[in-house]
């Protein structure tokens, strides 16, 4: 089976880090891997998804360009493919209605957020609207890892279509073993301090991580808590602009950007504390991996979040741009408060289990239309 995957990018990210880890625990016996960039670029992660046994083509789907929509076009003819899968949410449609058009039978799309992934304007929203309508016309399977997702950008009553399913990400846990390096090793290892508390955070520099809201409550620990550190692990955290931001808040003394790393259980054992106050997320892995660590995990009150964490720990999100609410939390935190890092542990295993939740994916790709109408 021909399966073409549309990404995002070739940087890593969650759509790509999914299909990365998707394609590792299906292997290649009965499927042949392809995934292409929407924007046609390379990326940081290309390395690892040809590893992985993943063909790459480098070139732009062309949205409302005509000579790179008809070489999409082209391109999925000759493969052949039996599926085409879009994760780049609801700029899917375009790519699923070429597809169409060749006579693929196989029509996925994935959404890996809750919201829009853009800063909104009237004219952005009314293209989101459009690109959404279009993705439900050309789409065979409409794919989501939250109940958050279906219902922002299909209406509430999504849920209820044959052709719409929620899928959990897929996590190994054994991968995140807490016990498979000590803290002062790890700590050592990636140039952070031995002592004191840590304070973690893992995403790319982008505006939707909000990091501003993290250098805010940074400055303001550090003003009753000087043996605080925090750190930043993601695309663009060791880059000048992001040393800048840290600069402009007087944070630089005590924060650690490592950039992109290939080691996360390395990274999450350094913490103490997760802090995560995206603004919009689907379902985050890197919450997700905190979470099977066994760290202790602070994050923002959004619908996406919601439903990545377990119902104990609901409770204890806070909004996200409230800097007093997340200031407050991580003095709690300091001053001893607990958190049941083990039975969140479990409630994870069991949620993200990669078998459970590959499977369902597989069977998305495998299922043709006709029976996807019936379903």
């Amino acid at each position: 089976m021909r399966v073409l995957f549309v990404l995002p990018s070739f940087d890593a990210g969650g759509a790509e880090n999914y299909i990365l880890r998707f394609v590792r625990h299906a292997g290649t016996g009965e499927f042949e891997w392809h995934a292409m960039a929407a924007g046609g670029g390379k990326g940081d992660l290309e390395d690892a998804l040809r590893a992985a046994g993943i063909t790459l083509h480098h070139q732009p789907i062309g949205y409302l360009n005509p000579l790179k929509a008809w070489r999409f076009a082209r391109l999925v003819q000759q493969h052949g493919f039996d599926a085409v899968c879009s994760l780049t949410g609801v700029f899917g449609g375009w790519p699923l209605l070429l597809s169409r058009l060749v006579g693929v039978d196989g029509r996925v799309a994935w959404h890996r957020r809750a919201s829009h992934a853009f800063r909104e304007t009237w004219w952005r929203r009314v293209y989101a609207w459009l690109g959404a309508r279009l993705l439900e016309w050309n789409a065979t399977r409409i794919l989501s890892n939250s109940h958050a997702a279906l219902e922002f950008f299909h209406g509430p009553n999504s849920g209820m279509s044959s052709r719409c399913r929620v899928i959990p990400n897929g996590v190994d846990a054994s991968s995140f073993d807490a016990d498979a390096c000590s803290v002062a090793a790890a700590r050592r290892d990636l140039g952070i301090p031995a002592d004191g508390r840590v304070v973690g955070h893992v995403g790319r520099f982008d505006w939707s991580k909000n990091h501003e809201t993290i250098f805010r409550v940074a400055a303001e620990v550090s003003k009753a808590h000087s043996g605080v550190a925090f750190v930043f692990c993601g695309k663009g955290t060791d880059s000048e602009a992001f040393r800048r931001r840290l600069a402009h808040h007087g944070i630089a003394w005590f924060c650690i950007g490592l950039g992109v790393r290939h080691d996360m259980p390395r990274v999450y054992r350094t913490m103490d504390l997760f802090y995560f106050p995206s603004l919009t997320e689907g379902q985050p892995n890197a919450l997700i991996e905190a979470m099977l660590s066994g760290v202790p995990v602070l994050a923002a009150d959004i619908p996406g979040i919601r439903e990545t964490v377990p119902p104990g720990l609901q409770r204890l999100l806070v909004p996200a741009r409230d800097v007093d609410a997340a200031v407050a939390r991580i003095e709690a935190f300091i001053s001893g408060e607990c958190q049941d890092v083990e039975a969140t542990r479990e409630w994870a295993v069991r949620r993200f289990d990669p078998a459970t939740n590959f499977g369902m994916f597989l069977e998305a790709l495998r299922v043709s239309p006709s029976r996807a109408a019936h379903a």
